[in-house]
This record gives C-alpha cells, structure tokens and sequence, in this order.
C-alpha cells in the first residue's frame, strides 16, 4: 500500500467514527418515551388527590433509594390502592427516577424499580396486594 491508500483508509474511519459518535450524542438529547407516557388515569376513579400519589411515589422511591429496600413501606403504600387508576396515578407520578453512588447507577420506571429491587418472593406478595385491584407486575 502507497501513502496516499493509507491517507485514504484513515480519513475514512475517522469520518466513520465522527458520524457515530454524532449519532450517538444526538440519540442522547432526543427524549425517550416511557411505558409511563402511555398510561391512562381515569380521574373520576381516583381515590386520592394529586398530592398524596406523589406522597406515595415518594414513599416507594425512598423505600427503594440506596443500601436496602424496605419492602413493608412498598406493601403498606400499595395497600392503600383500591383500583387500577390509583395505580396507574402513582406509576405517573414516580416517573423516572435515578439514583446512584460510586459503584452502582440505576434509572427506571415504579416498574423497573420494584422489579430491581425486590426478590422473587417479595414480588409475589406485591402482586397478591396488587392482582385485588386489576395490576400485576
């Protein structure tokens, strides 16, 4: 290979990376949508005001945040639930949330929380609580 065919070869992988890193960097600003955007509250079935579902995605959230996961708080603000748009409303509420520390960075859904951090069997008794009202997990 002469000169001028290896100028050739690294201009174009340089200008394959630098396209690949600008996709990437735009993919990065482009809003994600979340199985949250999709839910629908029925507001005339809700049993609590917008204040208290965010005071319970608060509570899951604090529940799930960091070392340990107290499973009673997340039982006790689901049993508060009476139907599928009380949940659906605190699904909304939570959002995404993100947490992190040095050796570990999570960011995710009530959903991907819960299925984060709860064991198997922590998980069926949630959906015992929850399958009363219509939900499973």
């Amino acid at each position: 290979m002469n000169k001028r065919t290896i100028t050739y070869i690294g201009v174009g992988l340089a200008a394959l990376v630098v396209v690949v890193l600008l996709i990437v960097f735009l993919n990065r600003l482009r809003p994600k949508k979340s199985i949250v955007d999709d839910l629908v509250v029925d507001n005339s079935k809700l049993t609590y005001t917008d204040t208290e579902y965010r005071l319970m995605s608060n509570q899951l959230y604090t529940a799930m945040k960091g070392a340990g996961t107290d499973t009673a708080a997340i039982l006790r603000v689901c049993q508060k639930l009476q139907n599928v748009d009380d949940w659906n409303a605190v699904v909304k509420a939570f959002g995404t949330k993100s947490s992190s520390n040095w050796i570990y960075k999570f960011s995710g859904t009530l959903y991907d929380w819960l299925q984060d951090e709860l064991s198997e069997r922590e998980m069926r008794k949630l959906n015992e609580i929850l399958n009363k009202i219509g939900v499973t997990i």
